[in-house]
């Protein structure tokens, strides 16, 4: 769907009066980039690693990535096709109680799996973040730039997909499920959050010559 199209033609799709796709795909295609600059990153490092644990460590990290950035990819249809379930929900007919009865479950069933779609975006977000912590002392500084371009892109896909889970569960009625959804996802982006705030940290002394 797409994650299959050309960037122009998504990004036209982005800007049409269409609901999807919306803030959740953009949220997970801003993380599959994040994830593939990090591959990126680690093969050119490659190069210039000699270290053979180091290498073996990365061609590892390699995999891993380049796993996430396809999950991502995957992600950004899952978040428009549990929306338009939503969509499709709420549109079925109410005109007796059953129908009423019936349009109610199924619209809660709906904001459940529009709910989770996010949240597995925000934890394929926080692994790949954990990447860009680990690596980020193996890296020649010319590549350094990259890594931080890529925690930008995660951070913006951790806040996104937080931002979908939270206005999805604003209509689940289950309570239940909103304290379990909401205290994960909350503690996810705390801390992811802190390892991002890290890597900014590392970043910043090593652009601006203090380390």
């Amino acid at each position: 769907m797409f994650a299959d199209l050309r960037i122009r033609d998504f990004v036209e799709k982005l800007a049409s009066e269409s609901a999807t796709p919306g803030g959740g795909t953009a949220s997970a295609f801003a993380g599959s980039m994040s994830a593939s600059l990090l591959s990126m990153v680690m093969r050119i490092s490659l190069r210039k690693v000699t270290d053979e644990t180091v290498v073996k460590k990365m061609q590892s990290l390699i995999k891993e990535c380049d796993r996430n950035a396809k999950e991502f990819l995957a992600l950004m249809d899952k978040d428009a096709e549990a929306f338009d379930k939503v969509m499709e929900a709420y549109k079925l007919p109410k005109s007796t109680k059953e129908e009423k009865e019936e349009r109610k479950s199924k619209i809660q069933i709906a904001l459940k799996s529009a709910a989770l779609s996010p949240l597995k975006t925000m934890e394929v977000v926080n692994n790949t973040v954990s990447v860009g912590a680990d690596i980020l002392q193996y890296v020649p500084g010319s590549v350094v730039s990259d890594i931080g371009v890529s925690a930008l892109l995660a951070r913006s896909a951790l806040q996104g997909a937080y931002y979908n889970v939270m206005i999805n569960l604003k209509y689940i009625k289950d309570k239940e499920f909103n304290k379990e959804v909401g205290d994960k996802s909350l503690l996810i982006k705390q801390k992811t959050e802190e390892v991002l705030d890290r890597i900014d940290k590392e970043i910043e002394k090593i652009t601006e010559g203090k380390q």
